[in-house]
Order: structure tokens, then sequence, then C-alpha cells
């Protein structure tokens, strides 16, 4: 053997060292994440059981806190809940309504709900700005567009009027 084939047969060597410890490696932390992965699955089952206990012990208060309760207690309990319910439908009925008949300000009221007082103030002020830069012949007032749609100027011609006779057809024709 030569000093040059020694020192070839050393670096072979350490390489399958290397390789075989990177190898391991792996394996180990492979096996390490298996492990994990089986104790988080174990763990989500015994909180799903927990949670399914739980509910089960809540319901069973309710049905005894029921079943204590006299006829007066639960009539009482029935008024409130009606009571709330009443109280939501005239809200939803509420909102309806200003959304029907004031449409710029419902959709100004929703955007600007989660706002602070001065930043509601911002986009008040911004909007009246662009609304009173547009010019009064084009405008159409949402609230109200059957009064506020500008009539054409001026007399229909007589092709215009036969276009829209046409247009409506003949009613006796089968």
């Amino acid at each position: 053997m030569t000093d040059g084939e020694v020192v070839l047969n050393e670096q072979t060597e350490s390489q399958e060292v290397a390789a075989t410890q990177d190898e391991n490696d792996i394996t180990t932390w492979k096996k390490r994440l298996a492990g994990k992965d089986q104790a988080l699955t174990t763990t989500k089952k015994q909180l799903d059981e927990l949670k399914a206990e739980h509910e089960k012990v809540v319901q069973w208060k309710l049905q005894m806190e029921e079943a204590s309760l006299s006829e007066f207690e639960r009539a009482q309990r029935k008024i409130a809940a009606l009571e709330q319910e009443l109280n939501a439908a005239r809200e939803a009925e509420k909102r309806e309504r200003l959304s029907k008949e004031f449409p710029n300000y419902t959709t100004w009221a929703e955007s600007s709900k989660d706002l602070t007082d001065e930043d509601r103030a911002r986009a008040f002020e911004e909007m009246i700005r662009k609304g009173l830069g547009k010019s009064e012949e084009t405008f159409v007032d949402p609230n109200k567009p059957a009064k506020a749609t500008p009539a054409k100027a001026g007399k229909r011609s007589s092709d215009e009027i036969v276009r829209d006779i046409a247009a409506l057809g003949n009613p006796w024709s089968d």
C-alpha cells in the first residue's frame, strides 16, 4: 500500500460514517415526529371526549333546573324569551324600512359602524362633499327616484312614437 491509497481509504471511510450518521439522525427524527403526532392525536381524542361529557353535564344541569322550576317561573322565562324575539323582529323591521326609505344613509351607516366618532364624522363630511360636486341635471335622488328623474326636453318625433307603439306589440294578434 502506498500513502495515497491510505489517504483515499480514510476519506472514504469518513464519508461512509458521516452518511450513516445522517441516515440515523433522519430516522431518529422521523421516529420522534411520529411519536409526537401519535401523542397529539391521543390528546385530541381525550379533549373531544371531555367536551362531549361536558355537554352532557350541562344538558343534565339544565334539565334539573327546569324540573325544579314552578309553572310561574317557566312562564316568566317563556315571556322573557318571547319579548327578546319580539324586540329582535322590531329592530330587523326598522332596519329594513330605513334601508328602503333611505338607502344612502343605510349604506353609510353600515360602512361606518365600526369607526370611531371622529372617523365617522370625517367619512360623513367626505360623502357630503362628493354628493355636492354632482351636477343637478344628472343627479337622480335614490331616495325618491320617480320624482327626481329628469324628463326629456322637447317633442318626440314621429319615428320615436312609431317605435314605442311597435314595442308595445299588438294585443289582438294570436
